[in-house]
């Protein structure tokens, strides 16, 4: 008999799915006269992120079949969209990338962290533009990259750089800015006479000669692009004569995996969550988020404030950043690009011949160890006997017919799962032994 349907998320419990099932179609409806001066055409890659974000977790667009080898206890698995704007599907794909980088590409030594930002009236040139934001990017690397290396008489001696595009600011309005994360030196892949990696420390980072560094870099590239002209770029130079903003935070040390690893989920996060969402009312078609507006100086605290909008306007804000397909919104320079980090594993292998690394595919982590890790509990574990349960069958385009012919489906309803159903569901499961979570 099929006891129920495993779902990480319930989604009339969540204020952030519930907002786009209620409102999508009203929205698209909506948007070319209300929105489309100020947020430009609603793109097809935005409509269809949205479409298989509502369709998430619904066993009618496709679910796998399991079952219990010993007792025959069966459930099912709805498939997840893997879209850009769903929070789940998001977080998990955080949690895969994040674990890969802190375990095979970020060295265990000093890092920094710098944030790279544009004034306000800049932004707007690179809303939507997908080739800009790709050299924005790598010009926000060439530009670091360049101050860390410039003093190194070893031209063998690189830098690692994680770079991160994000074009959301604290309350879903279009802020793009990168995220660098660099070694607080540079590494040669020579070693020493003494058979050793050699490294150089780098010295005091002159922080105005890097604004101003930053700023010419930014109006050049947008010169290169006929986007502005010369005269424009004399009267910006003239307006921010210290140069645009580098963020430049204080030395880090990441001596463990844990650590690096929410430094790394930090870097991809989702523009919002479901807890900053303080509250939705569907009637009055209104939304409260939380965002931080300013951090007090004097005892480094964040200070928040709440903002009310039209669920409308909260559509169109959080699809504003939807990313284009193929968008490379991740880049690996220096010591930590494809090329040199391979040369680096390759000396480390010889002075430790023992050393295994782990394939970037190897990383690709099943849906079971995700959840696994996120919720410490096995999805698949038979709440009866206890044993592992098998996938029996896997349906996709019979998904719906199939729904109907199993008869014993008495606690998923047409996608929605009923209270009382729902409760005496969970409670078996929080009587589940507790398993450690998979590291």
């Amino acid at each position: 008999m099929l006891k129920g349907v495993y779902t990480p998320k319930y989604h009339q419990d969540q204020l952030y799915y519930n907002i786009f099932k209620n409102h999508w179609n009203e929205f698209v409806r909506l948007y070319p006269d209300r929105f489309e001066t100020e947020y430009g055409k609603l793109e097809e890659y935005q409509r269809h992120s949205v479409e298989n974000f509502i369709q998430c977790g619904d066993p009618k667009h496709g679910f796998a079949y399991l079952e219990c080898p010993n007792c025959h206890e069966a459930i099912i698995v709805p498939f997840s969209c893997k879209s850009k704007v769903c929070n789940s599907c998001g977080e998990k794909h955080a949690l895969v990338w994040s674990e890969w980088v802190a375990s095979e590409v970020m060295m265990n030594c000093n890092h920094r962290h710098i944030t790279a930002t544009i004034p306000t009236e800049i932004r707007p040139y690179f809303y939507k533009n997908g080739l800009l934001l790709k050299k924005y990017l790598q010009t926000a690397c060439d530009t670091i990259n360049f101050i860390y290396t410039k003093n190194c008489s070893d031209k063998t001696a690189k830098v690692g750089i994680i770079a991160v595009l994000q074009t959301s600011g604290s309350s879903l309005n279009y802020n793009p800015h990168c995220h660098i994360l660099l070694t607080e030196g540079l590494i040669s892949n020579k070693l020493s006479e003494e058979g050793e990696i050699i490294t150089y420390q780098l010295a005091q980072i002159n922080f105005k000669y890097l604004n101003l560094l930053w700023r010419n870099k930014v109006l050049s590239l947008l010169r290169n692009f006929n986007i502005i002209d010369d005269s424009s770029s004399e009267i910006y130079k003239k307006k921010y004569p210290t140069g645009f903003h580098v963020d430049v935070r204080f030395k880090q040390t990441y001596d463990n995996k844990e650590e690096r690893e929410l430094l790394a989920q930090y870097l991809i996060r989702q523009p919002i969550g479901n807890s900053r969402i303080e509250y939705y009312n569907q009637e009055l078609k209104q939304v409260t988020i939380r965002y931080k507006a300013e951090t007090n100086n004097e005892t480094g605290k964040n200070i928040y404030r709440l903002e009310t909008m039209d669920v409308y306007d909260f559509i169109a804000r959080r699809i504003q950043h939807i990313l284009p397909y193929h968008m490379q919104k991740v880049r690996f320079i220096g010591l930590y690009s494809n090329k040199y980090r391979g040369q680096h594993k390759k000396i480390i292998k010889e002075l430790n011949p023992d050393s295994q690394g782990i394939k970037r595919n190897e990383w690709n982590s099943s849906w079971r160890r995700l959840i696994w890790k996120i919720y410490d509990t096995d999805p698949i574990m038979c709440t009866n006997c206890g044993e592992e349960m098998k996938i029996k069958d896997i349906f996709t385009t019979r998904a719906e017919r199939k729904l109907k012919e199993l008869i014993n489906l008495k606690f998923y309803i047409r996608g929605h799962w009923r209270e009382e159903q729902r409760k005496a569901f969970i409670k078996p499961l929080n009587q589940w032994e507790r398993r450690k979570k998979v590291a």
